[in-house]
């Protein structure tokens, strides 16, 4: 039973390594193989064997490897790989609102979530800042003998103690 497939699947392969070059000789060739298979064994060919007969007639489109072919041609269709080729190189309508033709992502901003561990160590550095501000603020308001300084005496300069004050200090 398998036998006369085998024979089909050989006498494809032989067709097909011959290189017909006239588009209507090879479908000539073709339909006269199907037919004569079809009258002797009274079923279709195997579908994948068609296929490969319907590759070998379509030869010149699917070996088109020009990129225009679509607009070139008047019934144009594309191969597997060209197909697939182009899904790769397609957009969504979303992705076409989103960013400008200038390559520049206009989508509005947002605020990603930090992480437990950056979350943890900015909360380490605030507490930090915190004392650091609290003992500055201490020093700052604490009470002590207020001193007045006259600029002119000194020649314009500015004390050591007047200076440890932080506020004139990073001026």
């Amino acid at each position: 039973m398998n036998d006369y497939k085998t024979q089909f699947n050989e006498e494809v392969t032989h067709l097909i390594t011959r290189q017909i070059e006239d588009r209507g000789e090879r479908m000539a060739t073709v339909q006269a193989l199907i037919d004569r298979y079809i009258s002797e064994h009274g079923a279709t060919p195997d579908p994948a064997q068609l296929e490969r007969l319907t590759d070998y007639i379509l030869r010149e489109e699917l070996t088109d490897r020009h990129p225009d072919k679509i607009t070139r041609n008047e019934y144009p269709f594309m191969s597997t790989w060209q197909l697939d080729v182009r899904h790769d190189r397609e957009t969504s309508f979303k992705m076409a609102e989103e960013i400008g033709t200038d390559g520049r992502d206009y989508r509005v901003p947002k605020r990603r979530k930090r992480s437990t561990y950056e979350s943890i160590f900015v909360d380490q550095a605030a507490k930090i800042r915190n004392k650091e501000r609290a003992e500055q603020y201490k020093r700052d308001t604490a009470t002590r003998t207020t001193a007045e300084y006259n600029l002119y005496e000194n020649g314009g300069e500015l004390t050591e103690s007047f200076v440890q004050c932080r506020g004139i200090k990073y001026r």
